[in-house]
């Protein structure tokens, strides 16, 4: 109670130190229909973070984007894969067969592996979370929402910025631009950024840092500007390295590992792993994106190429196996390593014509292809440890896997301004996607098969822990294709006030399971996912366009939801195995609330909450134990209660010295499940804090700012999972603070 407390104290302290002086709220435009629009004009619940309030709410990561979004909640895995959920949709199995139901789009160009999506967020002009299916403009597999993610283009003036960071845990940031032109018509930009911290949880036994950071990024571009076209090309890369997440035991399983991790020290944002882990990734990508004018419409083009190489060893416990070491002997024990190598190379393009046929009709068509090849190699090792011998494997088990995925779309949508106050939207995208793979399955101990004898993963000659049962190599290929419409009706009856309704269908391809370990799960597809959403809304100015409030309320009828969970199976009931299926149906209901108030010219309060109901109707699993019958559960990573409640003061100094900034946010985000079999794996509530106080020169080319998130250092579990040690976790960021100065330059 205490943050609303000090919430309620500052509001009210504020109000009556402000002036009374009154302006307006900004209006927020937004491309979420392929052409410049005022959000509030757009039939679509959207939440938009523009350039300034990443930099004031210090937005670098998916994880502090979704914690500002109402219906969008983030489990981070490991560094490479990020589980994230709109409305409760959200997808687990990261097989190179496999996509994500929520993506991302990169200046117009498709993000969909989950060891991607993650991208490090800097020098944005502005990003827009869609929340809902956008099966029919927004591109492929957006079943739960997109997140699109504008960057900054180069300007035709010169301009450079410079922002320097230091903050506890020895964290140290820069990021840096500079732009300009080159000649009369075209223009260039450069930007750099680097982060880097140490650990904010520990391995005590190994007396190393976990979780920590070191990620560098570089964008260049160059922009063509005529009458008659404007081209952008942009080429980007970078590079993370990290250790590991620091697990530890949440609740037992076949063993007492809570025991035993706190007897080795094991205690808050304190691991007692045996190995060592890390996560390196290297991303890259180039992008043509241009738009050409005619008499008639605009033609736009998005040629993209992306690749990305990571790899990451993750110990899965926490603590030593069997409660197994000596440490007398300089004996750490053993621990799962779960170990993935991952290639993905992906080749797209988009032709988009828009054009008006008249003063109340416009339309958008285009055409859309996409060829991505994945190659995924994912051993589950166990490795032991000492000062002896090191860390080495004892056993190992490999799944490989190459996919490519071909995918091809045609797709319009058109608006008609039916009266002053009527507008109608309706459109459509027909799909198909295929895919194609390769599977093999090796369970090193199974000597006597060639297939393994010919492998240069099985070293070991000894298998782990069961969670691949067979060895078996296979060819896998499948196809869908799917037409998702949708239409909305809007009503304007006065110019700050718009009503809308909406239909819209969903769709997300097919594919074949991650680490399957029978081949008769690996031959078989899974299902393609299916939802209709229903919405009704109300998009808002308010007090003389100084109150801006915007609701819906939505029902998605979902088929086929594609899950993954670690599970007991009949050859391997001790430790488990991973399995994919699809949740035959489940309903999705929930309100959502956004609002912004500007007080005065000084203050601004803001806001969201949503609410989430989630219920699965129909999910029976045919286990070694018999049916098991799921209907009733909600769905995983959807918490029932979300909120966020922020305040923005901003006060000139006198005599030109400036001007001071404070904003001070709330968050709050109710208990999660996350894990269908075992619903005892719950991510408790938790609420955090974030503040910060700015001081901006007169000419506002100065700042220097003082920043703390999770305030009051509340420690809380941001994911968890089952296998048959039990439920492990790994912790969420304690209280981080520091200083920032930037510099703007023209």
């Amino acid at each position: 109670m205490r943050t609303l407390y000090l919430l309620s104290f500052l509001s009210a302290s504020l109000t009556q130190f402000a002036q009374a002086e009154q302006s307006e709220l900004e209006v927020v435009e937004v491309t979420a229909q392929f052409r410049t629009e005022n959000v509030q004009d757009v039939p679509i619940a959207i939440s938009v973070l523009n350039s300034d309030a990443l930099g004031d709410l210090d937005i670098v990561d998916a994880a502090a984007m979704s914690r500002r979004v109402p219906g969008f909640t983030l489990a981070e895995f490991s560094p490479g894969q990020s589980l994230f959920s709109i409305r409760g949709i959200v997808s687990a199995d990261d097989g190179a067969g496999m996509d994500s139901s929520v993506v991302a789009f990169l200046d117009g160009i498709y993000i969909g592996r989950l060891a991607n999506i993650d991208l490090d967020l800097f020098d944005i002009e502005r990003i827009e979370i869609l929340r809902g299916p956008q099966g029919t403009i927004s591109g492929r597999n957006a079943i739960g929402g997109a997140i699109n993610i504008i960057t900054k283009a180069p300007a035709p003036d010169f301009s450079a910025a410079l922002s320097l960071t230091k903050g506890n845990f020895d964290a140290s940031r820069i990021k840096t631009s500079i732009e300009g032109p080159l000649s009369a018509a075209i223009s260039a930009k450069l930007s750099v950024s680097h982060r880097q911290r140490d650990g904010f949880t520990r391995n005590v036994l190994l007396n190393e840092d976990n979780q920590d950071e070191d990620k560098s990024s570089i964008r260049g571009q160059l922009q063509f500007d005529s009458e008659q076209a404007t081209w952008r090309i942009a080429a980007d890369h970078s590079e993370d390295d990290r250790s590991d997440m620091g697990r530890f035991p949440v609740q037992n399983g076949n063993f007492d590992y809570i025991n035993s991790w706190q007897s080795l020290g094991g205690d808050t944002y304190r691991s007692t792993s045996p190995i060592s882990g890390f996560s390196r990734g290297e991303f890259s990508g180039l992008s043509i994106n241009g738009v050409t004018r005619f008499d008639k419409g605009e033609l736009t083009t998005i040629l993209g190429w992306r690749e990305s190489d990571t790899d990451w060893e993750m110990a899965s416990v926490g603590a030593p196996l069997g409660g197994n070491y000596d440490l007398d002997n300089g004996v750490f024990g053993a621990d799962v390593n779960d170990d993935i190598i991952e290639n993905t190379r992906q080749y797209s393009a988009e032709l988009r014509w828009s054009a008006r046929l008249s003063d109340t009709l416009d339309y958008t068509a285009g055409l859309y292809y996409l060829r991505e090849k994945t190659e995924r190699i994912e051993q589950y090792k166990l490795d032991f440890n000492s000062i002896d011998t090191g860390q080495f494997t004892l056993g190992n088990e490999v799944s490989e896997q190459l996919n490519t995925t071909r995918s091809s779309a045609i797709y319009a949508q058109l608006h008609w301004q039916l009266n002053e106050a009527w507008k109608l939207t309706f459109g459509g995208r027909f799909t198909h996607d295929k895919k194609q793979g390769e599977i093999a399955s090796l369970n090193c101990g199974h000597q006597s098969n060639p297939i393994v004898t010919a492998s240069s993963w099985c070293a070991s000659q000894q298998g782990s822990l069961g969670i691949l049962q067979q060895t078996f190599e296979i060819d896998v290929e499948d196809s869908w294709q799917d037409f998702s419409p949708k239409i909305a009706l809007q009503y304007t009856p006065e110019k700050h006030l718009m009503f809308y309704g909406s239909i819209a269908k969903g769709f997300k391809s097919g594919g074949f399971p991650g680490s399957p370990g029978l081949e008769s799960v690996a031959q078989k597809a899974i299902e393609p996912e299916q939802a209709v959403n229903y919405e009704i809304g109300l998009k808002s100015d308010l007090a003389d366009n100084r109150l801006r409030l915007n609701t819906s309320l939505f029902y998605t009828d979902y088929e086929d939801l594609q899950v993954t969970w670690f599970g007991p199976s009949e050859l391997n009931p001790g430790f488990g195995s991973f399995i994919s299926t699809n949740i035959q149906n489940a309903d999705i209901q929930g309100a959502e609330l956004e609002f912004q108030w500007l007080a005065n010219d000084h203050l601004t309060f803001s806001g969201n909450y949503g609410w989430l109901d989630t219920e699965v109707n129909k999910f029976i699993l045919n286990t070694f134990a018999g049916e098991l019958d799921l209907s009733g559960s909600e769905l995983r990573q959807a918490p029932r209660n979300k909120g966020y409640l922020a305040l923005d003061f901003d006060y000139p100094l006198p005599q030109k010295m400036g001007s001071l900034a404070l904003h001070l946010d709330y968050q709050y985000i109710d208990e999660q499940l996350s894990d269908y079999i075992n619903q005892n794996v719950i991510l408790e509530s938790h609420q955090l804090v974030d503040m910060r106080l700015a001081w901006r020169n007169q000419k506002e080319s100065i700042q220097v700012s003082i920043w703390s998130k999770n305030l009051f250092n509340e420690d809380y579990v941001q994911h968890a999972y089952v296998i048959g040690p039990g439920i492990i976790g790994t912790f969420g960021p304690p209280r981080t603070y520091g200083l920032s100065v930037d510099w703007y330059f023209e």
